[in-house]
């Protein structure tokens, strides 16, 4: 059967305009699927997006959330004072306060009726306060063997040392100075007296207060050759202001009161506490 020319071309036409339209649909549809969030090809442009972005952990490896940029000052693993005292609040507070202007260290406080059976833990330092009696031989054993550094302040920490039967402890026959509050100092050379906080020493003298005040001096007689003395009085250079006995056992005979202590003799004592952890 013969088919006109006329019905051909619109046979050739229809076809044509059917393909158009077929190919048109296909290619809005892959469209649509790569860029609208509710398609399948939405959802992979945005897993591709989080590779690169802020919530990804690839990107917080190098973000303010991870751990070790989170990890601050404030996190350190300080050395931890062990301050043992026997009135509260009382002249520990004022030992607190001063370590705390400095920094560096934690500290944990420990009743001296409690001191025998205290846990020390993971202490660097014990600092005995003056107001401190030791009436209890076992308490005195357990913090001298614990095989810790001690600071032992004025009356209370020399007299541990007496209960202990140590060349460096105030026995009651020593020489009690009142309104003192400048050493001479026996061993410039020492590391207490070199840092890491400044001292001034001023022709072998050093002050300690601004207002003088009670110095426990050990008669150096007693001293043997385990004892370093570091600083003596200063009206009489045979009484030990400061030594240091067997390398980890510090007497400091000054009656400790926060708001006397000029900012050298903090510095000082601070030092004392820096070279004892150390």
């Amino acid at each position: 059967m013969k088919i006109s020319s006329k019905i051909l071309w619109t046979l050739i036409l229809g076809s044509i305009l059917i393909l158009s339209f077929s190919c048109g649909d296909d290619d809005d549809d892959a469209t649509l699927s790569d860029t609208s969030s509710g398609g399948g090809g939405g959802s992979d442009a945005d897993a591709d997006d989080d590779a690169a972005d802020d919530d990804t952990g690839d990107d917080d490896t190098g973000d303010d959330d991870t751990a070790d940029d989170d990890t601050t000052d404030d996190d350190a693993d300080y050395p931890i004072i062990a301050f043992i005292y026997n009135s509260y609040p009382g002249v520990v507070t004022g030992l607190i306060d001063l370590v705390d202007s400095f920094g560096g260290f934690d500290y944990v406080t420990i009743d001296e009726s409690l001191a025998q059976s205290a846990d020390f833990g993971d202490a660097a330092l014990i600092v005995v306060t003056p107001d401190t009696k030791w009436y209890e031989a076992d308490s005195v054993d357990r913090v001298l063997d614990l095989g810790l550094p001690v600071l032992a302040l004025g009356e209370g920490g020399l007299t541990l040392y007496a209960q202990g039967d140590m060349a460096t402890g105030w026995y009651g026959d020593g020489t009690i100075y009142d309104y003192d509050d400048t050493a001479i100092v026996e061993d410039a050379g020492h590391d207490i007296f070199q840092g890491p906080h400044s001292v001034t020493i001023s022709d072998t003298q050093i002050n300690l207060f601004a207002e003088s005040v009670v110095l426990y001096a050990v008669p150096t007689y007693q001293f043997d050759s385990d004892v370093d003395l570091l600083a003596s009085s200063y009206w009489n250079d045979e009484r030990g202001a400061i030594q240091l006995e067997r390398d980890r056992f510090m007497s400091w005979g000054y009656e400790f009161v926060a708001d006397d202590m000029s900012s050298n003799g903090a510095s000082l004592l601070m030092n004392c506490i820096e070279f004892l952890v150390d």
